[in-house]
């Protein structure tokens, strides 16, 4: 309070985050400086945006505290040696991305000790380290804290308040990683708070290619606000979708794991091949072959089917010199395959009974929708009984 009355507003007191208050772990000597100075450049640009908004200049000189930065091996280190997990409240991070047949040996035995107790991690990309070791630092010692909460009552622990995100590959929310990695997260009890569905990013040294990514905020608690955010195209812009679960597919829907199976979920015939083309050619009819076969046979309309899955493939023996990359860019990929796949997509939702998604999301729900209704139907799987070991 000024003498005339004025009330006085002090922003040293009112900011109240300072560099000192980030801890990290860079594997490799000069980003572990880069990042320190990084921080600092960061907290500077904040105190020019404080001062223009209270109209104060405010600035930390000298520079008095910084950040703590450690060189080491994230996953060979103990994080608690770093920070302890009592004293964290957000854990962020752009782990490296290195998929299963990239990874060097010492990174296949980094994998290998962070899933000892993982069956078929060797399937998993390197970046999913991080969310093992992230659940495994909040929960620390179940069993200590499991005997205290037994005398003292439920405290409050690491992981009833910590938020986790990482930047990772979206390979880890498709296909077989799905079911190695998030049955044990989920297990372990890892709730996803929001994410950001498939988008395209890349930065500006040099030879470095853009991939395609995915943002997973998650933690060892609920929360009633769930977000996806959707993208219309890989390079497009991001929009907020509420979402009453977020599941690892990063679909709005039950947390279902699709699993290998060699049984039909419902009544229907067993497949074999599905629609390999094992015919030789004989029972595929080019367009004037078909007007041939009506002209002379007009009761043979019931006996043919379009044959829907080939276009697919037809526009991409046609692009010979276009990447895998390219012909599975939804924005890369030449506008006769795009037609392609949106006539297979329009075929199969038509098999479902739908007309047409908003998006691939909303397709991927529904599937996850009626995967759900029938495999809840199905009997339990028995349990293989253990055989006593022969002496």
């Amino acid at each position: 309070m000024r003498k005339n009355g004025q009330q006085h507003l002090n922003i040293f007191q009112l900011v109240q985050v300072d560099v000192d208050q980030f801890f990290g772990i860079e594997i490799e000597k000069f980003p572990t400086q880069i990042a320190q100075v990084a921080l600092w450049l960061t907290d500077h640009q904040m105190n020019m945006q404080v001062s223009e908004e209270f109209g104060q200049y405010f600035r930390r000189l000298p520079l008095i505290h910084s950040a703590r930065i450690v060189c080491g091996n994230a996953l060979r280190m103990d994080w608690n040696d770093v920070v302890s997990a009592e004293q964290v409240d957000f854990i962020l991070g752009n782990p490296p991305f290195v998929g299963k047949k990239e990874q060097s040996a010492s990174q296949k035995a980094d994998m290998s000790l962070i899933f000892s107790k993982v069956n078929s991690a060797e399937v998993l990309d390197y970046v999913t380290a991080w969310y093992l070791k992230a659940v495994q630092y909040l929960r620390g010692n179940d069993k200590a804290a499991g005997l205290l909460d037994g005398l003292f009552g439920k405290t409050e622990g690491p992981g009833d308040r910590v938020k986790i995100a990482f930047v990772s590959t979206n390979s880890i929310t498709q296909g077989e990683q799905v079911g190695v990695l998030w049955s044990e997260l989920l297990r372990l009890g890892v709730k996803i708070h929001f994410a950001h569905r498939t988008f395209s990013w890349s930065n500006e040294a040099r030879g470095n290619a853009a991939v395609h990514c995915v943002i997973i905020g998650f933690g060892l608690h609920d929360t009633t606000r769930k977000t996806i955010f959707e993208y219309e195209s890989p390079n497009g812009e991001p929009h907020a979708i509420a979402a009453a679960n977020i599941n690892p597919y990063l679909v709005n829907a039950a947390d279902i794991l699709v699993g290998k199976r060699n049984k039909p979920i419902c009544d229907v015939p067993e497949m074999g091949y599905g629609s390999k083309p094992a015919d030789g050619g004989n029972l595929i009819l080019t367009e004037d072959e078909k007007t041939e076969l009506l002209t002379a046979d007009p009761d043979a309309a019931i006996y043919l089917r379009a044959y829907v899955g080939a276009a697919v493939l037809d526009a991409r023996a046609a692009h010979p010199e276009s990447s895998l990359a390219d012909l599975y860019d939804p924005i890369a990929m030449p506008p006769d395959l795009r037609r392609a796949h949106q006539a297979l997509d329009r075929a199969v939702d038509a098999a479902y009974g739908k007309k047409t998604f908003t998006s691939d999301a909303g397709r991927v729900a529904f599937l996850f929708d009626l995967y759900h209704r029938y495999t809840s139907l199905l009997p339990a799987s028995e349990t293989k009984k253990k055989g006593r070991r022969k002496q």
